[in-house]
């Protein structure tokens, strides 16, 4: 495979139990979700995950943002051939 499907990125990160237990563990202490949350990574071509960071500054060096770096720095992406991709992903709670 030449890239990663945005398809695939985007089931991997919605499906994930770290990424969920992270959200589930802030509402629980917190009482609500924030409105959003948008990680920011970089793909490598082996599928492995670097440079994670949440771009909210309000949600910088806390316990979501912990959680989120270790959860998302996780996750193994199949690999694939061409440039390695860095994208922010956003996840929206209403």
């Amino acid at each position: 495979m030449t890239s990663l499907p945005l398809s695939v990125i985007d089931t991997m990160l919605r499906n994930n139990s770290g990424v969920k237990k992270c959200f589930g563990s802030f509402k629980s202490t917190n009482g609500y979700l924030p409105p959003r949350a948008s990680v920011r990574f970089t793909v490598q071509r082996s599928g492995s995950v670097s440079g994670v960071s949440l771009k909210e500054s309000d949600l910088k060096n806390t316990m979501l943002d912990r959680c989120l770096r270790t959860a998302v720095g996780g996750i193994r992406f199949p690999s694939f051939t061409g440039d390695p991709l860095t994208l922010t992903y956003p996840f929206v709670f209403q």
